[in-house]
């Protein structure tokens, strides 16, 4: 990837709060029970799954360079890069996401569309030239965005 135009995180909210809500929780019942008895591993292994859970989905981090848009979450192990060249440029639109695919994560519908999000709100949405499916981005700043990928900043 080229030198980096642009670069965005965005946190999840509605992971993180519970995530350290239950993580302290299971923090002080570690600490009350003794090691050797079996109802450790009953603590332990819930904690080391929901961490791995965590630092996969924790944020959205949207980067653009001078010639790639690469989207990934967490700690970056789920990602997709999109060439800017194979953006359609007149298909930009920025619209309310769906709220059976808002939330965490990176989504498909029945319909082939592809949705990258941290949380609730607008997308950009746009289309590739080789497809006539969606690829919608909830981000803070649409227009910014928009005018990065158009090559227009």
């Amino acid at each position: 990837m080229s030198k980096i135009r642009y670069s965005e995180r965005i946190f999840n909210k509605v992971i993180i709060l519970p995530f350290g809500i239950l993580m302290a929780f299971l923090l002080v019942a570690s600490f009350s029970i003794n090691i050797q008895d079996l109802s450790a591993i009953r603590i332990i292994f819930p904690m080391i799954f929901l961490l791995v859970f965590f630092i996969h989905l924790y944020q959205l981090k949207i980067q653009v360079s001078e010639s790639e848009l690469k989207l990934s979450l967490g700690i970056g192990t789920f990602h997709k890069s999109y060439s800017i060249s194979e953006i359609d440029l007149d298909s930009f639109q920025i619209e309310k996401a769906p709220f059976y695919l808002s939330g965490s994560g990176w989504k498909n519908d029945f319909k082939g569309n592809v949705i990258f999000s941290a949380g609730f709100g607008k997308a950009l949405s746009f289309r590739l030239k080789n497809n006539s499916s969606k690829i919608l981005i909830v981000t803070n700043n649409q227009q910014k965005l928009q005018l990065l990928l158009k090559g227009e900043i």
